[in-house]
């Protein structure tokens, strides 16, 4: 009971009782669509993730390969030039020799195949540099043009030797002992040497347009024009720098 203003006011207490009706589960509806939210989010960010990752290693790929194809190309270049100049060196001994042989003149004392040697050096140097950028096919075939110019600088140091011995000891192939046929036998071998270095740049060249997946010329290409044999015999040397 509680007084007011003198009167007595009676006041009936009602006990209430609050009933949750609702399932337990219902209070972790909340949690779990902020957790199925967060799932939903995790996996689109892991394929993004992932899809960006792949252009990025293609990416990676492309722009590697554009620059192993542009080392091998400029690689490519500087052998077969080097591989010329090496051969023209020798090619320029023969036509030295021969044309002295035709016009009855002194012969040189000695072939200098030290300027061979100089210009083989830096074939290796320019081939050294295509090892690590170029396609096993395109070794092996720097492999065999080395391989030919050894066989040349090898023919020319013969003959640096038999002219040094004054021709005592060698045989040509015709078995004569004449220093002129000695002489002829010793040319003829260093030209058919030059030859096959002729054809190992081919095979070379071949060898880079397939790596680089360029298709092969329709036409013979030569990597240098030369004069003819008989024309070149009957034309002046060239002066000497």
């Amino acid at each position: 009971m509680s007084v007011t203003h003198g009167k007595v006011i009676v006041v009936d207490y009602f006990p209430v009782r609050i009933v949750n009706s609702s399932s337990w589960w219902s209070l972790w509806i909340p949690f779990l669509g902020s957790l199925a939210v967060a799932l939903v989010a995790l996996t689109i960010g892991i394929k993004a993730n992932r899809t960006n990752r792949v252009a990025i290693e293609r990416a990676d790929k492309r722009e590697h390969e554009r620059w192993r194809m542009d080392a091998v190309a400029k690689a490519a270049a500087s052998i077969l030039e080097c591989s010329q100049d090496a051969r023209s060196v020798a090619d320029e001994l023969v036509l030295t020799y021969r044309r002295a042989m035709r016009r009855k003149e002194e012969l040189p004392k000695s072939p200098d195949r030290f300027d061979y040697q100089k210009q083989s050096e830096k074939l290796r140097n320019a081939c050294s540099t295509l090892t690590f950028s170029a396609g096993p096919g395109a070794n092996d075939a720097t492999l065999g043009l080395m391989g030919s110019h050894r066989f040349v600088l090898s023919a020319i140091h013969a003959l640096e030797s038999m002219i040094a011995n004054q021709y005592s000891g060698w045989t040509a192939e015709d078995g004569s002992t004449d220093p002129a046929a000695l002489l002829q036998s010793s040319l003829n071998g260093i030209s058919t040497h030059c030859e096959g270095v002729t054809a190992s740049e081919g095979l070379f060249a071949s060898a880079i347009r397939r790596d680089l997946g360029i298709s092969e010329p329709t036409t013979n290409v030569t990597h240098r024009t030369w004069m003819s044999e008989d024309a070149r015999l009957n034309s002046p040397p060239e002066p000497t720098q």
